[in-house]
């Protein structure tokens, strides 16, 4: 992990993320039945650089976040969060107040731990996004979070329900064929595998005893991603719930499995 200072929270997180996942998940948005896999090794591929985050997008959060603030928007909702990622990134744009829901309490705990060793103003809830929820949020912010769903249209009616009316909602969405987990040739599969082995050994000391090829094989076949195709499917669902994209940039990451192309949407309810 490049970023110092995200470095240091983590590797004090790292244990205390694991413990909370295996006691907490229940169930969640990667896996209805049961979200253990996922939350437990999330914040342990995250730290070794393997996952989606933020980051990846860094100025075009920081661009569209300051932009909203700057326009006068208080009242900000993370809406569904692997773990602290998003929630920090806005408290070094600037954002001390934040709301951060998701429907597994696991990374909710997370991230009030890290609002405790920041002395910063977070407010975490329980929260199914693919129902209405309270209204009056004027950002709403995640990251690659409808990627998740086969029918965007769920998560984006509940998400646009918690707006109020020229509220903005701040996201990324990747492009690609849809992967149901497990869908990736050997030769990825081996390499990812690999890569996070060999990172592991250099940071070994300050993990939770766990069998980090195993973790890594793991997400690999039971991790779903459902990407759009294009920039027309991106512009009709938003329109389909009220949500005006303002800005749509497309830009290329280094991805999870490989390289991969992402959309950056800024969006308006109407």
């Amino acid at each position: 992990m490049k970023n110092k200072s995200l470095s240091t929270i983590y590797e004090k997180m790292l244990k205390y993320g694991y413990d909370t996942a295996l006691e907490q998940c229940k169930g969640g948005y990667p896996d209805k039945d049961d979200c253990t896999w996922y939350h437990s090794s999330w914040m342990l591929l995250r730290y070794l650089d393997m996952v989606s985050n933020p980051y990846w997008h860094e100025k075009f959060y920081r661009d569209a976040l300051a932009s909203a603030v700057s326009g006068g928007a208080e009242k900000i909702l993370v809406a569904g969060t692997a773990d602290f990622s998003m929630p920090l990134f806005c408290y070094e744009v600037g954002i001390k107040k934040l709301d951060i829901c998701d429907i597994c309490n696991t990374p909710l705990l997370v991230c009030n731990k890290v609002a405790e060793l920041l002395n910063c103003d977070w407010s975490t809830y329980v929260q199914d996004l693919c129902q209405e929820g309270p209204c009056g949020y004027n950002v709403i912010v995640n990251d690659a979070f409808l990627s998740r769903f086969v029918d965007k249209t769920v998560p984006l009616k509940g998400i646009a329900s918690r707006l109020e009316t020229g509220g903005y909602y701040i996201t990324t969405l990747k492009i690609g064929k849809w992967n149901k987990g497990g869908e990736v040739s050997d030769s990825i599969r081996n390499r990812f595998i690999k890569k996070a082995a060999k990172r592991y050994e250099l940071n070994c000391k300050i993990f939770p005893n766990i069998d980090i090829e195993e973790v890594a094989k793991t997400y690999v076949d039971r991790m779903a991603s459902y990407p759009v195709i294009n920039e027309n499917e991106v512009y009709g669902m938003f329109s389909d719930v009220g949500l005006n994209i303002l800005q749509l940039e497309k830009g290329d990451v280094v991805g999870e499995f490989e390289m991969s192309k992402y959309f950056r949407i800024l969006s308006q309810k109407i």
